[in-house]
């Protein structure tokens, strides 16, 4: 029986524990990793402090089968990703020929020296082998050890974001095989609390296939359906029924499924209708009529608005 991907992402970098900026690979893993049906039960963050990422390595080690490890790759002191597994593995770094000639390559097409500390990302980890990375400097590295497969992600988006796709996923579909699809279905909520539909859909939330889930949103209250099958049309077979069953508690209370957001909402209402809106606003400041054109084509049915800020 083919094992199971139990995978967790670490992303490495002390700007993210100080809120410097946000720890968006969480949520492009997450939902790259969804689609294919593979299980990322952890994220963690931890700062570029050598002792710590060991730890980190540690016990995520204990508990999962892959590890993604997204920063940390960069030419600077501070950037101690592959040392840190490295050490945490036992393993020398070794300089790799594929990676010298990438980064030999990359100065060289942008007529520039290269700067002698960005030797540093030619190193690789001894039995690892390295994730080319088309749009930067510093290569990702992939090693398998004690039945743990390691890939290691440069932390810029337009970076890693390809190699996920390219070089990733690829390889999990490889060692892993075809696993069960997960497919989730989002129902949103206005007009009503999320204590008051949490108690009301007791009877459907113990089952395990699909599972629903109730979600805090900021103005309104969401439902999480979701559901594992072999395709993604029987997933969608399973969830089916639990939407009809909610709709037809929450009818009035549901606006929207999805990525819908209350501007979209308001505007399918408006051109089904075939109404228009003009706006006067005070101390919103004009937001209503920013949050309504904000939709695509909202010319058709926004005629304008006024912002009075004065009695």
């Amino acid at each position: 029986m083919m094992e199971i991907c139990r995978a967790e992402h670490i992303a490495v970098g002390s700007e993210i524990l100080l809120g410097q900026i946000a720890n968006g690979h969480a949520r492009s893993i997450s939902l790259a990793l969804a689609a294919e049906g593979f299980h990322l039960f952890h994220h963690s963050a931890v700062g570029d402090n050598m002792d710590r990422i060991v730890r980190e390595f540690s016990q995520a080690a204990g508990r999962s089968n892959v590890v993604l490890v997204t920063g940390g790759l960069g030419p600077t002191g501070d950037d101690l990703t592959k040392e840190a597994l490295a050490q945490f593995l036992g393993l020398p770094l070794e300089v790799s020929a594929e990676a010298t000639i990438h980064l030999d390559r990359y100065f060289a097409n942008r007529n520039k020296p290269m700067p002698e500390e960005n030797r540093k990302q030619a190193l690789c980890l001894q039995g690892g082998s390295i994730l080319p990375n088309p749009n930067g400097t510093a290569p990702g590295q992939y090693i398998t050890y004690a039945g743990v497969h390691y890939f290691l992600l440069p932390g810029p988006p337009l970076e890693m974001v390809p190699m996920l796709e390219l070089e990733v996923l690829p390889r999990l579909r490889q060692i892993f095989g075809h696993q069960q699809v997960l497919v989730s279905r989002v129902l949103h909520f206005c007009g009503i609390g999320e204590s008051e539909v949490d108690e009301n859909v007791q009877d459907l939330t113990v089952a395990m296939n699909p599972t629903l889930a109730p979600l805090a949103g900021e103005g309104e209250m969401l439902l999480r359906i979701t559901a594992s099958a072999e395709t993604d049309d029987e997933a969608r077979t399973l969830i089916d029924p639990v939407e009809r069953e909610l709709r037809k508690r929450f009818g009035n209370f549901i606006y929207g499924m999805n990525e819908d957001t209350l501007p979209i909402a308001v505007g399918r209402v408006l051109s089904h209708l075939g109404a228009s809106v003009s706006l006067a606003e005070s101390c919103t400041g004009g937001l209503l009529a920013a949050m309504l054109t904000s939709v695509p084509g909202a010319s058709a049915y926004v005629w304008g608005g006024v912002v009075a800020y004065q009695n």
